[in-house]
């Protein structure tokens, strides 16, 4: 991928845009909603965990990593619901 180099803000906003009617609109927009899903995968340790161990507060972030570690995989596997409101291939509707 080349560099573009702009003259102005505007000139590089206006760089940004698409034409009405371009097909590279549903990919972007297709990109844009699996960075969204990939987003909202990690879920942050909550409150205060006190450990008697180096050990055993290493213990615990490596069980809280492989459990993000699975959800993320489950949800990108996971496949979604269309727009029709059908269900997944898991019989899941959700």
């Amino acid at each position: 991928m080349g560099v573009e180099r702009f003259r102005s803000f505007e000139d590089a906003e206006r760089a940004l845009r698409l034409p009405p009617g371009d097909p590279r609109i549903l990919k972007q927009m297709r990109a844009t909603a699996a960075l969204a899903r990939l987003g909202r995968i990690v879920q942050p340790l909550r409150g205060v965990h006190k450990f008697r161990t180096i050990e055993e507060a290493n213990r615990h972030r490596d069980e809280w990593e492989q459990r993000n570690i699975e959800a993320a995989q489950a949800r990108i596997v996971r496949p979604h619901r269309d727009t029709q409101g059908k269900e997944g291939a898991d019989g899941d509707p959700g």
